[in-house]
């Protein structure tokens, strides 16, 4: 259940995000057997990135590496650091770090947060398409930092159509 996301501070789970460091992986758990068990598939992982981007307090960290070309067992986290959904999740980042977080939709796949009227972003770990209405002012647009698609408009309310086993991170264009 996605919502397990939100519970960390809760239930004393996290340290308070102002004091937090965020990592979705290090250097031990690809280049360690004992932790190679921790590895996510590669669309959570992804979708974790996205979480750790797009919430408010901490400090986000990426592992990236130099792959077999640095004698490491695979090419996956190689230059990590300039994948899109870093790029998008930086820029979403510091776009909305002042920002207040405030959950918008929430249920056992999907999660959408708004982070202001700054950001939006959202997650789907569910294997299929979601539709979330946002009560959102209609005068701002909004574009995904991922895909440069910009949020629709049905009935005088934003739109959110949030892909299978996929996030967003939409900002307002300026």
């Amino acid at each position: 259940d996605i919502r397990w996301l939100l519970a960390g501070e809760d239930h004393r789970a996290a340290i308070p995000g102002e004091r937090s460091v965020s990592f979705v992986i290090n250097h031990d758990i690809p280049n360690n057997d004992g932790f190679n068990y921790l590895i996510l598939d590669p669309a959570d992982e992804v979708l974790a990135h996205i979480f750790m981007f797009a919430r408010n307090g901490g400090v986000p960290h990426v592992y990236t590496d130099l792959g077999i070309r640095d004698r490491l067992k695979s090419n996956r986290w190689f230059m990590y650091h300039r994948k899109p959904v870093v790029r998008a999740g930086v820029k979403f980042h510091n776009l909305t770090r002042t920002a207040s977080e405030k959950i918008v939709y929430a249920d056992r796949c999907a999660l959408v947060l708004q982070r202001g009227v700054e950001g939006i972003a959202t997650l789907n770990k569910c294997s299929h398409e979601i539709h979330v209405k946002l009560n959102a002012p209609l005068e701002m647009d909004y574009i995904d930092l991922l895909s440069d698609q910009y949020l629709t408009r049905e009935f005088s309310r934003l739109m959110i159509k949030i892909p299978p086993r996929g996030g967003q991170l939409f900002v307002r264009a300026r």
